[in-house]
């Protein structure tokens, strides 16, 4: 659903996606310019990232991500980070949509949320110790996450302030109310709740105690509240996994078993009328308006996923909408059947899995991706991707290996099949991207990629969404190590 969004004109935004925009090539006269091979890496290679340069906590072995703009500039962001204070990593696909404001927003602070949620009382006093230190002596936030910035990424220096103001907030509640055993489920669900409160609170500090606008209005923070954004988000810990969604982004874990046979499994929920229980959900949420709620497959006939943080038109207090809408003149944001508000929660469901020998990879991705593939061709596209790298290395027999011709023979063969399919991009997660646009019946269509790619800004949203893969690998030895169970315990919270 495409909304009017406020966002304050900057440089810093603008040359975000000016490289991206000026590949969209058409001649005059409609005719559309064919892209050369060059032009397409381009295109495709330009938001690359790997771990290549970081040291990464194990399990996790090596990561990779890429994005592809449909919007301009791109809605989706993408996030990895070490949580320096309680351990392990988070990885995440951010989804936005009606702007860029919100999944901004995200990118900069759901981290340090999660790394806060996740400190037992100890930790937390120590961290409010040194935030009033800082305070103090007027110096830096203290660090507690070490995250990772992509091609195109950029941070918004006003809202730093307000970031650290509401975070110090948080830490302090957290103090006073620490958590009494560990639960990480509930803890990852008080990260994602708070952080969408606390946006909303940002917003609604644009009215004064008689709902009247004030004059200094930051638009950042309404950007940020009128636009809206979905979650897939993992947090690894040593061999325990957790998934958090909210929305309609997915995760999903990749395996092999011992006869060389690759699996599956979709780790997060659809948060869409696809999904029965969401609308049994709203409907006890809201008792008598079960032919409003969801209208024309849509939450208020507007918003597609039912859960999602921002998105406040669905959250405040209809006079409060009221106010702020009319003072921006935005009022054809104000949804129908509005009557029982809030309709929209950030609250996300959390998959557990214990990781084991037989897992490889995770698999994170917006819905744009998924538009185009399933969970099982875009494992294989992995897989296929993993097997062709491995057939780029140089052959080689150790001395006294005892290997006899026929064995020999068949290595070679296996080498041969797998070199036929070897990747045209070294980064895993663009040869997805690529082979999801440009796939056939006859294998790729440079052809087909082309068009697609080089459609202008305005097709391109029409054609197809903004889409983010990020990919994680396990490290097989250690989990062999730590934890061999042949199977995975699972469970949803």
């Amino acid at each position: 659903m495409l909304f009017t969004w406020i966002i304050p004109a900057g440089k810093q935004l603008l040359r975000t996606s000016y490289c991206y925009r000026r590949l969209h090539l058409q001649v005059p006269g409609g005719v559309r310019a064919k892209l050369t091979l060059q032009q397409i890496n381009h295109i495709l290679r330009l938001r690359e990232a790997t771990s290549a340069d970081t040291e990464c906590p194990p399990p996790i072995k090596t990561y990779e991500a890429s994005q592809l703009a449909a919007n301009f500039p791109i809605e989706d962001r993408c996030l990895e980070a070490k949580l320096l204070r309680t351990g392990g990593m988070l990885f995440a696909v951010i989804d936005g949509h009606g702007g860029p404001g919100c999944a901004q927003a995200l990118s900069e602070r759901l981290a340090d949320y999660v790394s806060v949620a996740l400190m037992d009382a100890d930790s937390l006093q120590r961290l409010a110790g040194e935030i009033d230190s800082s305070a103090n002596a007027n110096s830096e936030f203290p660090i507690i996450v070490n995250r990772k910035l992509h091609p195109g990424d950029y941070i918004i220096p006003s809202q730093r302030s307000n970031h650290y103001r509401w975070l110090g907030r948080y830490v302090r509640d957290r103090v006073q109310s620490p958590p009494a055993v560990v639960d990480i489920p509930a803890q990852l669900k008080d990260a994602f709740l708070r952080l969408d409160q606390d946006i909303s609170a940002s917003g609604l500090e644009t009215l004064d105690d008689n709902d009247e606008v004030v004059k200094n209005v930051s638009l950042e923070n309404l950007s940020c509240c009128l636009s809206g954004a979905v979650v897939s988000m993992a947090y690894v810990n040593d061999c325990d996994l957790y998934m958090a969604s909210t929305g309609d982004a997915m995760g999903i874990i990749a395996s092999i078993d011992e006869e060389g046979i690759w699996s599956s499994q979709v780790l997060t929920a659809q948060h869409t009328h696809k999904n029965a229980q969401e609308l049994q959900r709203l409907y006890e949420q809201h008792p008598g308006e079960e032919s409003g709620v969801v209208v024309a497959e849509r939450l208020l006939g507007q918003l597609y996923p039912l859960r999602a943080f921002g998105d406040c038109q669905y959250k405040w207090p209809a006079e409060q909408l009221k106010a702020i809408l009319k003072h921006h003149m935005l009022m054809h944001m104000f949804p129908q059947n509005y009557h029982t508000p809030p309709y929209l929660t950030a609250e996300p469901e959390i998959t557990y899995h214990r990781l084991h020998a037989n897992n490889r990879f995770i698999l994170l991705s917006s819905d744009g991706l998924f538009d185009f593939l399933n969970d099982e061709s875009a494992t294989k596209l992995v897989t296929e991707h993993m097997s062709g790298r491995r057939a780029l290395q140089p052959f080689s027999v150790p001395p006294n290996s005892g290997a006899t011709l026929a064995e020999l023979n068949l290595r070679l063969k296996k080498r041969m099949i797998a070199q036929s399919k070897k990747p045209d991009d070294a980064n895993v997660a663009t040869h997805v991207i690529r082979h999801a646009l440009g796939r056939s019946e006859t294998g790729l269509d440079m052809n087909k990629l082309s068009r697609t790619l080089s459609a202008s800004v305005e097709e391109a949203r029409y054609q197809r969404d903004d889409m983010t893969v990020q990919i994680a690998f396990f490290d097989k030895d250690y989990l062999r190590l730590f934890s061999p169970m042949e199977t995975g315990n699972r469970s949803k919270e």
